[in-house]
Formats: C-alpha cells, structure tokens, sequence
C-alpha cells in the first residue's frame, strides 16, 4: 500500500507541476513569439514606408515634368514579375484625373485598387481588401493628391503564415510539454517518491533501520535532501536503541531501592524494636533520595535539551568551587587506592550558575573515579586562557573508543566498556547541556588503549 501511494503522490505532483509548468511555458513562448513578430513587423512596415516614399517622390518629380515620364516609368516598373502597383492623381475637387494599374493585374485586384479612398492624408497607410496594400498620399503644389499603392510584400505574408502556423501549433506543442514534463518531473522527484516509500514502511512496521535509497539520479538539493532525512533517521534509530538499551539499566536501578525500600518497610513491620524502626526508616530516606536523585537528573536533561535551562548567574571563584568538589570525593577515591591532585596555576573567577557547575564537576570527577585503576592518579587542573577559563580532569582509566567520543554525550548511551558499573548513562548528557548553557564548550581526548581520558571544560569568564 505504501508503495502505491507513494506511486500515486509521484504521479499526481508531477501532473501538477508539469501542467503548471507547461501554462507558463506557453504564455511565455506566446509573449516572446508576439513580441518578436511584432519587432520584425515594425522593421518591414518601417522598411516599406521607405520604400513607397522614395517611389512617390520620383513619380511626383515626374509629374512635374508635365509630359508622359510618369506613364513611362510606371509601365516599366509595372511589368516587373510579382509587382502589382498603381498610380492615382486627384484634382482638388476630388476628381480622378489618372489612373495606372499594372498590366498583369486582375480584375479583383483592379477593383480592391479602386475601392481605395481617394481622401487619404499625407502618411501611409495600410488597406485591407481581399489583399493588403500599402498607400500612400502625397500633396503636390497645385493642391492635387498624388497616390502611390503596392500590394503587400512577402515579409509580411511570411509574418502571417507564421502567426497561423504558430496558433494551429500551440495545443499539441503545449500536450507536448506537459507529457514531456510529466516523465521528466516523474523520475526527478523519485527521491522524494523514496522518502515517503521509507516513511510509511517505518510507520507500518515500526522498523528504524530502513533508510532511502540514494541513486545517481538523486542529485543536488534532493541528494542534499535524501542525504540529511537518513542522517535524521541514524539518529532517531541511536536514540531509539539507546532508550531500549537503557530500559534494563533504568529497571535495574530503580528496582535495587524499591526492593531495599520494601525490605526495609517489611522488617519494620515485623519488629516491636525502636531501634530497628528507626533503622528502616532511615534505609527507606536513603533509598527514596537515591531514586529522586535519579529522576531529578533525568528531568534537568530533559530542560535542558529543550532549552528551557534558567541559570542564576553569579561571581564563582573557579579554585574554591574544585577544591571542595575534590575535599567531597577524595573519601571514595581513597577507598580504591586512588589520589587526586589538582594544579591551580592562578586564581579564576568567572559568571556562571555555581550550582549548575558544581553539577558538571562532580560529574565529571566521579566518572574519572568510577574508570579509573587501582592505585592510579586524577588531576584536576586550571587554567588562564585569556577570556577563557580551562578546566581537565585527567585520569588513568580504561579510556574511551574513537568511534565513542561524541556518542558519550548522547542522551542515555552507555559504551560496552562502562555496562558493567551503576549508571544510566544521562551523567555526560547533562554535563554537555549545563556547558553549552553557559557559552562553553566541552571536549575528550583519549585513544582508547587503557591510557586514561582528559576531558577539558572551556568556559568564559
């Protein structure tokens, strides 16, 4: 079903767009077409004009001769092949005083010249009869009109025929185009044809990992487009997988509390002891904080990639803060045979929320604990970058993979190496978004051989 819908969407997009497409085509190619007959038109009839005016000048100079010149030279002219021509004076009570047609004319032609009216003014002029004849009238010195007419040229008749050629060809032309447009529209948007193939596959099965065919006819903004709708559904898949993956995590670490806080609950129910009570009591608030803990971390990543962070920024002296994160962990890092230096080359005070920081810091200090070999080191060092403070935390843990560093940001990813410790994998999600909230930029440097990981906080000042 989805591939005939997806089939049926290509179809009737490029009907439209071919449809549209051949409109515009032909009332631009109809504009042009006009225009340019229209130019050309200009240039005969401008052409013609000079030409029946330089005609009637001579016949004019030759009637002021006053003898048979004129006759003479129009009975020349008038055998020429093709030439149909005539001459007409006009006394000034509008009396015929001569009248010379060619000697090849026909009676119809004959009677088109004669149903020219004789009040013509000085400027040519175009007749329509059965033919079309340019006229024109020239006022000579004893007040008669002298009238000098041809029979349209061929440029003209070649401009007509190619007026009726194009109007009896427009449909077809434009039935054409659309087919043609329709087939070309067809295979040019395949790709989104594959887009919504994908889509409904995906919203059938449910299955994340199909993804859109990209072929060499794909090309341009729609290789762009298909290109940037897989790496959208890479994502979506990694986050969809990381979800299922942490599931088991997130199960297993909220059920280790609510089995103690039900263990608890049910030794106090059993026993009369004070003691006891007070015991359970204070087991059932360690392991309620553990799981709000839990569900406080997972709600501040959710602010914060939804951009709803507020921070209340204030002065934060840099060493001070670091130094009591390092004081609150140094208990557990003993405990696994672990110290933890810190070199503070100058004092460093910056704006930022100290809470939020204190957030980041402590995570990034437990992490390097939680990875960190027996009997190894952490420094924790800080830096003046100009406008810039630097903050690494640097250890001789198990490392990081390549291919992980920028997944370990990703909201709820846990590399096959950190399974095994307690987490669920929203501690670097957050610290990412608590840095970014605040300008900064946080970065990892580790090549994965056991050799330990630096991450390094720039925050400005």
């Amino acid at each position: 079903m989805s591939s005939k819908q997806g089939s049926y969407i290509g179809i009737s997009f490029s009907v439209k767009l071919a449809l549209w497409f051949g409109l515009f085509f032909l009332i631009t190619v109809t504009s042009l077409f006009y225009f340019t007959l229209h130019l050309f038109e200009q240039a005969m009839n401008q052409k013609d004009d000079e030409l029946v005016t330089v005609q009637i000048n001579k016949y004019k100079d030759l009637y002021y001769r006053h003898d048979d010149s004129l006759q003479q030279e129009f009975l020349k002219e008038s055998k020429l092949p093709n030439e149909l021509i005539f001459i007409r004076i006009v006394n000034p009570i509008s009396t015929v005083e001569l009248v010379s047609n060619s000697q090849h004319n026909s009676n119809d032609y004959k009677e088109e010249m004669e149903a020219i009216p004789i009040d013509l003014n000085d400027s040519w002029k175009t007749v329509d009869g059965k033919n079309r004849w340019i006229v024109k009238s020239l006022k000579l010195s004893n007040r008669s009109t002298l009238q000098f007419g041809k029979k349209t040229p061929q440029s003209i008749i070649f401009i007509n025929s190619l007026r009726q050629i194009f109007i009896n060809n427009a449909i077809p032309i434009l039935l054409l185009g659309i087919f043609v447009g329709i087939i070309l529209t067809y295979r040019a948007i395949k790709p989104i044809r594959n887009i919504v193939k994908t889509v409904h596959k995906i919203l059938q099965t449910g299955e994340m990992r199909g993804r859109v065919e990209s072929k060499k006819h794909a090309k341009g903004a729609l290789r762009e487009l298909v290109s940037i709708i897989n790496r959208m559904l890479n994502r979506n898949e990694e986050i969809f997988d990381a979800m299922r993956n942490s599931l088991d995590n997130v199960a297993h670490d909220l059920r280790t509390p609510m089995t103690r806080l039900r263990g608890s609950a049910e030794t106090a129910l059993l026993s009369d002891d004070n003691d006891n009570l007070r015991d359970a009591l204070g087991d059932c608030l360690e392991e309620s904080d553990n799981v709000l803990q839990m569900l406080n971390t997972m709600m501040d990543v959710a602010e914060i990639e939804s951009g709803a962070i507020k921070l209340n920024k204030s002065s934060v002296n840099l060493n001070l803060l670091l130094s009591k994160i390092i004081e609150l962990y140094e208990i557990v890092a003993e405990d696994q045979s672990i110290r933890v230096l810190k070199d503070f080359s100058s004092q460093i005070t910056i704006q930022a929320d100290v809470t939020r920081l204190k957030q980041v810091f402590a995570n990034l200090l437990d992490n390097a604990i939680k990875y960190s070999h027996q009997n190894s080191t952490i420094w924790v060092i800080i830096k003046d970058k100009g406008n810039w403070a630097e903050v690494s935390i640097q250890d001789q843990g198990i490392g990081i993979a390549e291919e992980e560093k920028i997944r370990i940001f990703n909201r709820l990813y846990r590399s096959d190496s950190s399974r095994s410790k307690h987490g669920l994998g929203l501690g670097l999600s957050l610290v990412k978004g608590i840095v970014e909230a605040h300008h900064g930029t946080i970065n990892v440097d580790s090549d994965g051989s056991e050799k330990g990981s630096i991450f390094t906080v720039k925050l400005p000042k």
